[in-house]
């Protein structure tokens, strides 16, 4: 959890994070991952970007690029958007998602 404290570190999302990872995250009783995400959302965000057409269309050149789906191409055209250069995630490492070469995709594992 250092990554959170990081002060040379701006983590930055969209509205659409929580939906797609606390209740997933709660629904199977992941704790570990559960307490990231209340870190991450009660102090964390420094910087977000709206949900509109043209995300949209970013995340379908994403899509094209790597074959990540649907809301993994909005986050990391998001995360592309607003010009981070490091993507945190808890999904597999197989994902389409780890293919992006605008930033680098990790683990949360791994930090």
């Amino acid at each position: 959890m250092a990554v959170l404290y990081d002060p040379n570190r701006d983590i930055v999302g969209t509205s659409l994070l929580a939906l797609e990872t606390v209740g997933h995250a709660s629904f199977n009783n992941r704790s570990l991952e559960l307490e990231f995400y209340r870190k991450f959302f009660e102090s964390i965000v420094t910087e977000q970007t709206d949900v509109n057409e043209g995300l949209v269309a970013e995340a379908m050149l994403v899509s094209k690029a790597t074959d990540a789906h649907g809301i993994d191409a909005l986050h990391i055209a998001a995360a592309v958007k607003l010009g981070a250069h490091e993507f945190i995630t808890s999904e597999k490492a197989t994902k389409p998602m780890f293919r992006e070469t605008r930033l680098k995709v990790r683990h949360l594992d791994d930090l």
